[in-house]
């Protein structure tokens, strides 16, 4: 199966992706990954799911280029973000879950555009139904570290003031259990911050290894994630209250098959 999307800003391990734009900036992704929009986040099924039924939503911007993380944006943003979790939440506990964990890596939030390895940063919040410890996987990897709650996403950018940072959040029975941010405290702890990809230690601690070959592993889910999460839009459509009046903020992307 060939590879759905590019992730990089024109270019892929050295050679240019067929398009030469970026995905996020364009909304470049095929319309079997892009899923429903939720304000100006556009919600999709991402490659590379550690855990099946993952979601991303991200900033699909109205200018030239997206938002490289949510710490600056608009206090929209933030109910956006709400909403995409509790759809996010809600489409987890209609198959049998029970937890949902949010994470955003903030690896710009220091103004950094680009990573070392020329991954254009850009502000996507994930959604993976499991239990997780997030701030353990980071302390696992670095001193120097602070962790504070973070009640209100409205806040986020006050509270990283100019730094990189972790967001982490879980729901549990269709409420917010938990809200931290983690944040760097020393040099090493900020470079750390803005390179790692929390993508492959949570992966080691959920039992799967090494997955730094995310992009090509497991496409199976991608499309079961997709395929799942239309049936449950289409099911909330039909319902009048419940799961259906969440869904009532959402519309699908034009063009979407």
């Amino acid at each position: 199966m060939n590879e759905l999307a590019e992730y990089r800003s024109g270019s892929h391990s050295g050679r240019a992706s067929g398009t030469g734009r970026c995905a996020f900036c364009s909304n470049d992704f095929p319309a079997g990954q892009r899923l429903n929009s939720i304000g100006d986040l556009n919600v999709m099924s991402p490659l590379g799911q550690v855990v099946p039924r993952s979601l991303v939503a991200f900033h699909f911007p109205t200018t030239a280029e997206a938002d490289r993380c949510f710490a600056p944006c608009s206090p929209q943003h933030a109910t956006d973000l709400v909403r995409f979790e509790q759809i996010a939440d809600a489409f987890h506990r209609s198959l049998g879950g029970r937890i949902t964990m949010f994470y955003e890596q903030g690896r710009a939030g220091g103004g950094r555009v680009l990573d070392r390895t020329g991954f254009r940063h850009h502000a996507h919040y994930c959604s993976w139904p499991a239990t997780v410890d997030t701030v353990g996987a980071i302390r696992g990897l670095t001193a120097g570290i602070d962790v504070v709650d973070l009640d209100d996403l409205a806040c986020l950018g006050t509270a990283v003031d100019g730094r990189p940072y972790v967001l982490a959040r879980t729901y549990s029975n269709g409420r917010c259990v938990e809200s931290r941010l983690v944040l760097p405290t020393s040099g090493a702890a900020w470079t750390m911050l803005e390179d790692f990809r929390l993508k492959y230690p949570l992966a080691q601690q959920l039992g799967y290894g090494d997955f730094r070959d995310w992009r090509t592993r497991m496409p199976e889910r991608t499309h079961q994630t997709a395929r799942e999460f239309r049936a449950f839009v289409a099911a909330s459509a039909a319902c009048p209250a419940g799961a259906g009046a969440v869904m009532s903020s959402t519309r699908s992307p034009s063009g979407d098959a």
